[in-house]
Formats: structure tokens, sequence, C-alpha cells
């Protein structure tokens, strides 16, 4: 149990410094070119100013879909790793839960307890489409990614307390350690859709994240040998 407990802080620190270098890459390959985010910037702002501003019946609303998609992620991760839901429920102020049957265990209870806190659902979603909209109406797919996107920040911000029990489960450090991770593996993705269009985005991140891969080895390998002599 420690010794696997122990290969996943490695994996798991191992992925984040992959993903890292390939933000790197993706950052020096878009240049931050305002013009070209323009509207994923705007539907970002948009979600956080109506977040900010909401009151009453919108924010009540507004938490209800928080809780729901938190549990969404649950049950989406329950689904695609071969699990079967027994029920969901979702509220407002009292949070939600899902039930499963199939007992989950290692990376697959990993994955699927700490996804609401890294995975963007609605964004990937969109993502995984973008491609297949005509070059015209890519403005508007990228104001709603950049819409979505603010809206997963907002709720794994607000879930990240050391008390939430996904994370109590899993160990508060590892939780942070691999929801870190995660989220910068995501947040260069995102990035590099802007513009690029879904399909062409995930063979190009796949390129800057093999050669982040290839960056962390030779850093150990370095390292390695510099302990040697």
């Amino acid at each position: 149990m420690i010794l696997l407990r122990f290969l996943a802080y490695i994996l798991t620190i191992f992925f984040g410094l992959s993903s890292f270098y390939a933000l790197i890459a993706v950052l020096q390959y878009i240049q931050l070119d305002v013009q070209k985010y323009g509207w994923f910037l705007a539907g970002f702002i948009v979600f956080l100013l109506i977040f900010i501003t909401s009151r009453g019946r919108l924010r009540n609303n507004l938490y209800f879909l928080k809780n729901f998609t938190h549990e969404f992620n649950h049950a989406f991760f329950t689904l695609i790793l071969f699990g079967e839901i027994s029920s969901f429920w979702s509220t407002p102020r009292k949070g939600g839960r899902i039930t499963h049957r199939d007992g989950f265990t290692g990376f697959r209870r990993i994955i699927r307890r700490l996804s609401p806190y890294f995975f963007p659902i609605y964004t990937v979603f969109i993502l995984l489409l973008h491609s297949f909209f005509r070059y015209e109406v890519w403005r508007f797919v990228e104001f709603t990614m950049g819409f979505s996107y603010s809206f997963h920040l907002l709720c794994f911000a607000k879930d990240l307390s050391p008390q939430q029990s996904d994370l109590k489960k899993e160990g508060i450090f590892f939780s942070y350690l691999f929801i870190l991770s995660m989220n910068i593996f995501f947040f260069g993705l995102v990035l590099l859709d802007v513009g690029n269009g879904g399909l062409a985005a995930l063979k190009m991140y796949g390129i800057f994240f093999y050669r982040g891969l290839m960056e962390v080895v030779q850093s150990i390998s370095d390292f390695t040998q510099v302990l040697i002599e």
C-alpha cells in the first residue's frame, strides 16, 4: 500500500512536470495574441461578472449548477470507468451525491473521486466539437469555451477546502498535487484549442506533451549523471 502510494506521488509529479513543459511550449506557440483570444476572454469575463453580481434566484441556480456539475463529473467518470450508478441527486445549498455499485480502487478511484476538481467537462465537450463547426462561427464557440472554463475554475476553487470529503479520502497533500498537475494539463489544452480547432489542437498538444515528457526524462537523466560523477 505504501509502495503504491509512493508510486502515485512519483507518477503525479512526473505528469505535472511534463504538463508544465507542455504549457510553456503552448504559451510560446500562441504568443498570447489578445485579438485571437478576445472572444475566449470575453466569455471568461462575462461569466465571472455574472457570478460576482448574481443575487437571489440566479445565485441559487448557479449554486445548483455548480453542485450538479460536481456530481455530473463523478457520474461521467463512473460510467466511462465501467461503474454502475445507483442514484444521483443534487441541491443548491446542501451539495449532492451519487452512489454506485462497483467498488473503485487504485487509479480508477483517484480519477473518479477527484475529477470535479480538474476536469472542465463542458469545456472539453465543446473542445471536441470545435473542429466540426464552420470557421465563421468559431468566435461564438470560443466565447462559450471561455464562459464554461470560467465556470469550471470558480466551481473547483470553491470546492477546494481541506474539509472536502473527496480530498480527505485521497489525502489532502496528494489531492492538491494531483489536481494542480491535471489543471495545468487541461489549461494548456484549452489555450491551444482557441484558434486551432479541437482535433488539430489535440494532435498538436500531444506533440507538445511528448516533448515535455522527454524534457523531464532528460532532466532526470542529467541529474542522475551528476550524482554518479
